[in-house]
């Protein structure tokens, strides 16, 4: 009953596989006793059941006792041991318990390292998830360099094929992606994308991951039609077969959010993005990943100008950022949302520090970095607060670096909405200074590039041509 269990958790059927192995564990239990083996080997499969079904505490509790049977029974350097004791850090990770799944792994990592060897599957297994506890700490560079080597070592020995191999060239392209390196992100993404849909099958749990993560890199790239393409049926398909509380299911409804966001489809973007925030707040003690949730709301609150709803979020956001690590990308990245939308209050001053604060943060971070995308657009959202303040000499002398860094950007380029945002920008901050002729020009371009990426009916294209008609009519008038 057991085999079975796994087979149709394997296929991606979890919800048929948690009902065969309760019962599977309940014979187990009966027949053999709490403490055999084959028991333990039982609960050990219904704990990753619950995992794959997003019940977290259910499964880091078996995870638990399995633990303290085997400490007990089999001592501790027993490779069921070390195996369940790994187990519990992913439990922990996944609950957001992320510093504590990082001591784990490092235990786990050092005490395989001594008894089984430094190639051996199981120790490789541990540097990839070391890696990933890396990753949720926001330490990318780390994360991307213990999981290339854990990625060379294991597909050596299991060849590229093997469903772990899939899962590391997964994490590998997240991290790609996190380190804003978007172009190799997207290469590795579409390689395992082609090889879960031809091992697993379109519909297997780890192939909709694979989906949602190449749509998430596509928006970042700035290739809207290709991610919408996508994004639309993988959601579908990951409530249909995940649940729509799935940790996954919500990655891709926030996904599909910021997408809509920077498509100018605002009504949609908040619908999907308070979905997806109401539902993760329920399920989720990942604090950091609220955070991120409220300030993408906030934004679209801000857009639309709901202040009143703004800033309700952001006296929640305020006090949930004390107790975050106010490094963590995640983070940074929060408090950059929390001062947009000071400003759209109109509280340019605490704006302007927030901002001025995130982006020497973001420059120092070994994640982040000057050259990071989400760096250069924090600088970007910097500029736009300094020409409110009326500080044109800085919003030109930064607005100026920044374009010329998207443009030269790998990931970015001339013609990703980023640069054009700065474009425009730098356009508004010429007018304002009176150089008429160079805001013109420049504005000329955006409008021109914003018609064919964003369409002429976006807003931040209309706002460009309403721009540029009073850049006209001021030359005209001169």
């Amino acid at each position: 009953m057991t085999n079975l269990a796994v087979r149709y958790s394997d296929l991606g059927e979890v919800h048929h596989a948690k009902e065969l192995e309760t019962r599977a564990l309940m014979k187990y239990t009966e027949i053999l006793g709490e403490n055999h083996p084959e028991t333990l080997m039982s609960m050990s499969n219904l704990a990753e059941m619950y995992a794959q079904l997003s019940e977290f505490r259910r499964a880091k509790e078996l995870v638990t006792r399995i633990l303290e049977k085997q400490q007990r029974i089999l001592g501790e350097d027993h490779p069921d041991t070390m195996m369940s004791m790994a187990n519990l850090a992913v439990r922990y990770s996944q609950l957001g318990e992320f510093r504590r799944a990082k001591e784990l792994e490092i235990i786990v990592l050092k005490q395989r390292t001594d008894s089984l060897g430094e190639d051996h599957p199981d120790t490789l297994a541990s540097m990839a998830h070391l890696a990933a506890a890396y990753s949720q700490l926001g330490k990318f560079q780390r994360a991307k360099e213990l999981g290339t080597v854990a990625l060379k070592r294991r597909t050596e020995i299991l060849g590229e094929d093997h469903p772990d191999i899939l899962t590391s060239m997964v994490n590998l392209a997240v991290w790609y992606g996190q380190l804003g390196q978007f172009r190799g992100a997207k290469e590795l993404e579409i390689r395992v994308l082609e090889k879960c849909t031809e091992i697993l099958g379109k519909d297997h749990s780890h192939t909709l991951i694979c989906m949602g993560n190449l749509d998430a890199t596509y928006c970042r790239l700035g290739e809207y039609n290709s991610a919408q393409k996508l994004q639309t049926t993988t959601l579908s398909k990951q409530i249909n077969i995940l649940g729509v509380n799935h940790p996954n299911t919500l990655d891709t409804m926030g996904d599909l959010a910021e997408l809509y966001y920077q498509l100018g489809k605002w009504d949609a973007s908040e619908h999907l993005f308070l979905a997806s925030l109401i539902r993760s707040s329920r399920i989720d003690n990942n604090q950091r990943s609220n955070l991120v949730a409220m300030g993408n709301l906030g934004r679209v609150y801000c857009r639309k100008g709901y202040l009143e709803q703004a800033d309700l979020l952001q006296g929640t956001s305020s006090e949930a950022l004390r107790l975050c690590d106010p490094n963590h990308p995640d983070v940074l990245e929060a408090s950059l949302s929390l001062s947009v939308t000071y400003r759209a209050q109109g509280r340019l001053e605490e704006s302007e520090r927030l901002c001025a604060d995130v982006v020497t943060r973001m420059v120092a971070s070994d994640s982040l970095g000057k050259d990071h995308p989400t760096t250069l657009r924090a600088r970007a959202e910097l500029v736009t607060t300094y020409r409110l303040l009326e500080r044109l000499v800085d919003a030109e002398k930064i607005g100026a670096e920044v374009l010329e860094q998207q443009k030269s950007h790998p990931s970015l380029g001339n013609g990703h909405p980023d640069s054009l945002r700065s474009a425009a920008s730098l356009g508004r901050t010429y007018y304002e200074m009176g150089r008429l002729s160079e805001a013109r020009e420049l504005q000329d371009r955006a409008l021109q590039a914003r018609r064919k990426v964003l369409g002429a009916g976006h807003p931040d294209t209309a706002e460009t041509e309403r721009e540029l008609t009073a850049t006209k009519q001021a030359l005209a008038g001169a």
